[in-house]
């Protein structure tokens, strides 16, 4: 009986132990997402746009003659504003368009990123033509891939949050990875679908 006994509180001991092991990671989560809340609700959550880094900027000549070259001039600023968001302007591949044209990803130099990049914006463009969703599904498909317009198109042809979400679990088979900033905290999030950024939209407006 005193064997018996001596293993009661060992039992107890391991249950507690493997409740730690849950609680205590939830704890963490828990502040994590306080923390950046506080931390964004007093830094980032403005309304008013923001402006473009000088990093940005020094492409801006770069911009104009390859917007003039593929007629898509007027969104000059959304291809500015995805420089920002996909690399702040800085090193080598700055609109990430190497994987648009089937290569390596940062395969090609700053100009050659903008060039793809403004000739991809014109694809999806002229693609949209046929379905008819609005400019924001041609930016989430700027990230995600013209696969996007469609969908968009066969759930209603407007861009919304949910939508760009749905479809990034449906491509990641509801994988998830941490991710936190701004955008994803204003949906209670500190992830997001491991299936391109279901935030692009709302990163790009910050901007525009």
């Amino acid at each position: 009986m005193k064997y018996k006994d001596s293993l009661k509180p060992h039992r107890k001991t391991k249950k507690h132990f493997f409740l730690n092991l849950l609680f205590i990671p939830a704890v963490c989560a828990v502040c994590l997402l306080a923390a950046a809340a506080l931390y964004f609700s007093e830094n980032d959550y403005s309304e008013e746009k923001r402006a473009f880094d000088a990093s940005v900027l020094q492409y801006e000549d770069v911009v104009d003659t390859y917007a003039a070259r593929y007629d898509i001039e007027e969104y000059k600023d959304y291809i500015l504003a995805i420089i920002q968001v996909e690399s702040k302007g800085k090193g080598s591949d700055i609109m990430q368009s190497s994987e648009s044209a089937g290569l390596e990803l940062n395969t090609y130099s700053p100009e050659e990123s903008i060039e793809r990049g403004c000739q991809y914006f014109r694809e999806l463009l002229d693609y949209n033509e046929y379905f008819g969703c609005d400019n924001d599904t041609i930016l989430q498909a700027y990230n995600y891939g013209n696969g996007f317009i469609k969908y968009a198109a066969e759930n209603g042809k407007e861009y919304s949050f949910d939508l760009a979400a749905a479809y990034a679990k449906e491509k990641s088979d509801d994988t998830r990875v941490f991710y936190i900033n701004e955008a994803a905290l204003r949906h209670n999030m500190i992830w997001r679908y491991g299936y391109g950024n279901m935030f692009y939209v709302e990163l790009i407006h910050q901007y525009v």
